[in-house]
C-alpha cells in the first residue's frame, strides 16, 4: 500500500496518463515482489521446523509440500545482483543473513538432509497459462513482452523450486498434473521400502559449500536418493539464537535432544509460583572432556489465549566443571530447575533446550493450569 500510495502521490507531478499507467503497474510489481519474499521466506522456516521436529526420528521420513507454489530464489533479483546491483551481498552464504539470504535455500536442505526428510512438493495449480495470467482487464493497452516474460520467468521459478528441493532431498516433484490424489499416492508408496546408505566424508574435503553424491547401480533400474549434502561454517551465536527463536515459534516439538520435564508444586498468594523441574538425560548434552566444557540453554514461556506472553525464563548455562561432576553428570544427566511468576488462569508453556557444542534443540509444548 505505501509502495503503491508513492507512486500515486509522484503521478501527479507527471501528469497522468500513460506515465501514471506506468508507475502503478510498477507499484503492482514492487508490491508482487514483496509478497514473493514474504512467503519464500515464510515457507522457508516452516520447513525448518518441520525439519527439526524429524530430526530425531529414526529412518527416512516424507513431508508432503502441497500447495501453489514459491520461488527459493527470484531469477530477476539474481540477474541484478550478478549484474552488480545493491542485493550482491545477498548471494554469500550466511546464517546471520537469515531469511535474507538468497542462500537461505541451502540451509534448508541442509536441515532436511541431517535428518533424513525427502520433500515431495505438489503443484495444485494444475495446469498454469501464463499468457493469460498477463493479460489485464483494467488497462487499456496489451500487456508488453517484458510482462509475458516476467510471468513466464515467475512460473518456471516454481516449477525449478520444485524440480530442486526435491532433488536435494530424495523426493519427487508432481507437477502439471490433475491427479492430485495419485501424486500423494505415490509419495507415500515411496516410504514402503527404501534402502538406507550410510558413508564416510572425505575428511580432506571438507571446504564449505555444496557437496554431490552420486549412487550408481550395476543392474539396470532407476534409483533416486538426495543429490549431496552442505558443508558450511555457521556464526555459532546466530545459529543459537535462529534455533531457539524457531523452536519458540514452532507448534511442533523438536526431537533431537530428549528431555523430560514436569511442574512440581506452586506457591505464593497474589502471584503463584510455578516451580518446575526438567530432566536431562546423559547422551543429550554435549561435554567437552578435555576441558569440561558444557553450553547449554534452557527456555521457558507460558503463552495465555490468543498467545500473549505471561511468563519467561531464560538461563544460559556455560561453564567448566571438575571431573567428578562431569563422572556424575555422564552417568545421571543433568536435573534442572527453575520456578515462573504465573497469575491463576490456563496457559501453554514452551520448552526448549538447546546444546550449543553440537547444535542440538529439543523442545517440548505442555498445558498448565494455575489454581
Amino acid at each position: 500500500k505505501q509502495i503503491a500510495d508513492g507512486a500515486i502521490a509522484e503521478s501527479a507531478l507527471y501528469g497522468g496518463g500513460i506515465g501514471t499507467e506506468l508507475k502503478l503497474r510498477e507499484a503492482d510489481e514492487a508490491l508482487v515482489r514483496f509478497q514473493d519474499r514474504s512467503s519464500r521466506i515464510d515457507v522457508q522456516l516452516t520447513i525448518q521446523q518441520l525439519a527439526q521436529a524429524l530430526k530425531g526420528i529414526p529412518g527416512r521420513k516424507s513431508v508432503l509440500l502441497v500447495g501453489s507454489g514459491f520461488k527459493f530464489i527470484d531469477s530477476n533479483t539474481v540477474m541484478r545482483d550478478i549484474g552488480g546491483g545493491s542485493g550482491g551481498q545477498d548471494l554469500k552464504y550466511s546464517v546471520e543473513n537469515g531469511a535474507e539470504s538468497l542462500n537461505q535455500a541451502q540451509y534448508t536442505w541442509k536441515l532436511l538432509n541431517d535428518a533424513n526428510v525427502a520433500v515431495y512438493p505438489i503443484d495444485t495449480r494444475r495446469t498454469v497459462n501464463s499468457a493469460f495470467q498477463s493479460m489485464d482487464t483494467s488497462g487499456a493497452n496489451t500487456p508488453s513482452d517484458l510482462t509475458f516474460r516476467q510471468n513466464q520467468q515467475a512460473d518456471q521459478d516454481i516449477l525449478t523450486t520444485f524440480k530442486l528441493i526435491s532433488a536435494a532431498t530424495g523426493g519427487k516433484p508432481c507437477f502439471y498434473r490433475t491427479d492430485l490424489d495419485n501424486c500423494v499416492r505415490e509419495a507415500i508408496d515411496d516410504d514402503h521400502d527404501y534402502y538406507l546408505l550410510g558413508f564416510y566424508a572425505d575428511k580432506k574435503n571438507n571446504q564449505p559449500g555444496w557437496h554431490k553424491i552420486e549412487v550408481k547401480l550395476n543392474e539396470k533400474a532407476s534409483v533416486r536418493y538426495r543429490q549431496g549434502f552442505m558443508i558450511a561454517k555457521f556464526n555459532p551465536e546466530a545459529q543459537r539464537k535462529s534455533d531457539i527463536g524457531l523452536a519458540l515459534a514452532s507448534p511442533f516439538a523438536y526431537t533431537e535432544l530428549p528431555f523430560t520435564g514436569k511442574f512440581d508444586s506452586f506457591a505464593g498468594t497474589n502471584g503463584k509460583i510455578a516451580n518446575f523441574s526438567l530432566k536431562i538425560p546423559p547422551e543429550a548434552i554435549t561435554i567437552d572432556e578435555s576441558t569440561g566444557h558444557i553450553d547449554f540453554d534452557v527456555v521457558a514461556i507460558a503463552r495465555a489465549a490468543g498467545g500473549k506472553e505471561a511468563g519467561r525464563v531464560v538461563q544460559h548455562i556455560d561453564r567448566k566443571f571438575p571431573p567428578q561432576s562431569i563422572a556424575e553428570i555422564k552417568e545421571i544427566g543433568i536435573n534442572y530447575s527453575n520456578r515462573m511468576e504465573l497469575a491463576s488462569g490456563e496457559y501453554g508453556v514452551w520448552f526448549v533446550v538447546r546444546d550449543n557444542l553440537g547444535n542440538r534443540t529439543g523442545s517440548s509444548v505442555v498445558p498448565l493450569k494455575v489454581p
